[in-house]
This record gives C-alpha cells, sequence and structure tokens, in this order.
C-alpha cells in the first residue's frame, strides 16, 4: 500500500491544485499532473474495453479510447505549462 500513497497525493495535488497556490503555479502543476495520468489512458483503457465488450474488440476499442485520450491529455498539459510558465518567462531575460 505504500507504493501507491505518492500516486494518491499526486492525484489529489493535480485534482486541486487552485487550492494550494496562484494561478501560474496551479497551472503549472495541473500541467504536470495531466502529464504523468496521460500515460496510463492507454492501459486504462484497454482495461475497461476488456470489461465492457467482447475479447478482441473491446480491447482495441479501448486501445482506440486510451490513445485519444493520452493526446489529448498530453496536448492540454503543454498548454497549461505554457500558459503557467509564461509570466516566469520575463525572469529568463533578467538573469
Amino acid at each position: 500500500m505504500k507504493i501507491f500513497r505518492p500516486w494518491m497525493v499526486l492525484l489529489l495535488v493535480a485534482a486541486a491544485p487552485e487550492a494550494l497556490a496562484g494561478q501560474s503555479e496551479a497551472l503549472l502543476v495541473r500541467g504536470v499532473g495531466k502529464a504523468l495520468t496521460a500515460v496510463l489512458s492507454v492501459p486504462a483503457g484497454m482495461a475497461a474495453g476488456a470489461a465492457r465488450g467482447s475479447f478482441p474488440f473491446g480491447v482495441i476499442g479501448g486501445v482506440v479510447q486510451g490513445t485519444v485520450v493520452a493526446v489529448t491529455n498530453t496536448v492540454s498539459s503543454a498548454f497549461d505549462l505554457a500558459r503557467g510558465g509564461a509570466p516566469y518567462a520575463k525572469y529568463a531575460l533578467l538573469a
């Protein structure tokens, strides 16, 4: 059970980042959370598809659905990270 504790903390932080910091920090945390959980979308889609449909078609549908969710979360996390990091870009010019 100790292995799952960091994941549970990560999911809780990614679910409500606005409670922890300002808007730019919240966008950074949400972007990192989406990027890390996008990896699990394909296996979760496969498991859900196998439980939902017949063997070959349920798994294939789950892979397709998981891939769409993974790509969507990855692109969304890139935009969140860009929006969250934009206020700090001015400090890179000063350094």
